[in-house]
């Protein structure tokens, strides 16, 4: 369809971040804003056509085990870790596991994230980045 966005999916608890991600994203992305982890794996599963999962690293949440689950039942949907990079051993278990696809840092430069996540659907599911 034409001029549709790329749907994504963006978890973070902090509700300062979540705005502030919600603004600077929506222009480029069709954002769909979950604060509470709990919640993340029912949305996207329930969702149709989610491009990518772009979930905040926080104190006391498997965010691994949830893109473990991600990886599992939702293989088309791209895993974003977004960090401050405060565990790095958490970091590295999930890359080298094949968890987590692609790391992005706190605090996001959106440029950062429209560089690894494609804006632009194309025809037979593909995409490309926006020239």
């Amino acid at each position: 369809m034409p001029g549709a966005k790329t749907k994504i999916v963006v978890v973070e608890p902090d509700p300062k971040s979540l705005r502030e991600l919600e603004s600077g994203l929506s222009t480029y992305y069709h954002v769909i804003l979950v604060p509470q982890f709990d919640r993340a794996l029912s949305v996207l599963k329930s969702e149709r056509d989610v491009r990518a999962a772009v979930v905040a690293t926080a104190k006391g949440v498997d965010v691994l085990g949830l893109f473990d689950v991600v990886r599992r039942d939702c293989p088309r949907i791209l895993r974003v870790l977004l960090t401050e990079f405060e565990d790095l051993s958490q970091l590295v278990e999930g890359l080298h596991s094949g968890a987590v696809q692609r790391v992005v840092s706190k605090p996001l430069q959106h440029a950062e994230l429209l560089g690894t996540v494609p804006i632009t659907p194309q025809p037979g599911g593909n995409f490309e980045h926006a020239a």
